[in-house]
């Protein structure tokens, strides 16, 4: 008999599921693309310039693999936490609605 954890449960795959509906709707709706690094470049300029702080450091090359460039306003859909959690930048005139942003 195979031992199911709480990983491999029906529910949990259920709430992955649901999730990651959410989240294909959301990159959908606001039109997410991948950023590139000239998109954070310029995102951290804007940042640093209006009095912002840099609160890390990644010794790591920029990776666009979890990080997009939001093109339209949108809401952030509640429930991304860990691997289902992204980086996004938002440019000026967009607005992002993030009532409930979990580790985004």
């Amino acid at each position: 008999m195979a031992i199911k954890d709480d990983y491999d449960s029906d529910a949990e795959r259920e709430r992955r599921r649901n999730t990651q509906e959410l989240k294909d709707k959301f990159f959908m709706e606001a039109q997410l693309r991948p950023a590139t690094a000239d998109h954070y470049q310029a995102w951290l300029e804007s940042h640093l310039d209006h009095g912002g702080k840099v609160e890390s450091f990644s010794p790591r090359h920029f990776n666009a693999s979890r990080v997009y460039t939001l093109s339209q306003g949108g809401e952030l859909p509640g429930g991304l936490y860990g691997g289902s959690s992204v980086d996004i930048i938002v440019p000026p005139g967009v607005t992002l609605a993030a009532p409930a942003s979990g580790h985004c």
